[in-house]
């Protein structure tokens, strides 16, 4: 697949996590995925998706997991995790029902300092919402992964809508990156590989 130089403005001085290859980073404004912001994921896709993102983080920083969420997430199948290099021993998981207290938990969390990356569950969500996330990810130098519906203003570094594509078993999106701090929207096909922990470009679409 051809390269796409996405850098539109002079790259921010943030530690980066690269999505696996030159061609993905290459999306980004920054050469790779801030470690230390908010970053949004939506659509059928987004739980494997901000897995696959978060496995990133986890193979090159230090410190564990967190998921928070409502009660309904936890069907969560750890043989499925440690695909993604989320493994039992770096994942702590937390549960609270009402979204105020999810909301307050995540920014705690992320404040804390003590995880590489934090993947939440986010019914609604606004400006303010989203601002305090992300300066609680800067403050703990923590990737943010929330998982929520499209639309509405945001302070989040990224905003992706993925949707799955079925195949051989192996997990494979239709990615669109509809907000980019920085950048310009991007669409492509991406696939993750299990034995190199790492996502793969298979196709480019639009322009």
């Amino acid at each position: 697949m051809g390269r796409r130089d996405a850098r539109l403005s002079p790259p921010e001085d943030r530690a980066l996590v690269s999505l696996g290859t030159a061609d993905l980073d290459a999306f980004l404004p920054w050469g790779g995925l801030p470690s230390d912001g908010l970053h949004e994921v939506c659509g059928n896709g987004a739980f494997g998706w901000a897995a696959a993102l978060a496995g990133r983080a986890l193979a090159e920083r230090q410190g564990d997991m967190f998921f928070l969420g409502p009660p309904s997430l936890f069907g969560l199948y750890p043989p499925g995790l440690q695909r993604f290099g989320i493994t039992p021993d770096r994942v702590l998981i937390g549960e609270a029902k009402a979204e105020k207290e999810r909301l307050w938990a995540l920014e705690e969390a992320l404040r804390s300092g003590c995880f590489a990356a934090v993947l939440a569950v986010a019914d609604s969500r606004d400006l303010t919402v989203s601002r305090r996330l992300h300066l609680a990810a800067e403050a703990g130098e923590s990737m943010a992964l929330l998982l929520c519906r499209t639309g509405g203003a945001s302070a989040a570094l990224t905003r992706w809508d993925v949707a799955p594509i079925a195949g051989d078993g192996k997990p494979r999106w239709r990615v669109s990156l509809q907000r980019c701090r920085g950048g310009r929207p991007a669409e492509f096909i991406a696939g993750w590989e299990h034995d190199a922990l790492c996502l793969y470009p298979t196709a480019l679409l639009g322009d």
